[in-house]
């Protein structure tokens, strides 16, 4: 019974090496962190800006900027 555990760990731990099975989850975890940086980024300081520059930002105060930055870097003003 133990000789059957320790066979079926030896397997997985096999399989976990030649797969790449480590590098898969951690840049997945990166690819899911980078796509909610860069979608924040877009919506909260891009958009406004052209907003601005195209004179279809009618709701946009002086706080927009400042408050996004402070959402995207965790930065106080």
């Amino acid at each position: 019974m133990k000789k059957a555990v320790t066979n079926q760990l030896e397997q997985f731990f096999e399989f976990v090496r030649e797969q790449g099975v480590i590098g898969l989850a951690i840049g997945f975890i990166l690819g899911g962190a980078v796509t909610k940086l860069v979608a924040a980024f877009v919506q909260d300081i891009i958009n406004p800006l052209v907003g601005i520059a195209l004179g279809a930002a009618t709701s946009l105060t002086i706080h927009t900027l400042p408050s996004a930055l402070q959402k995207l870097c965790g930065v106080t003003f």
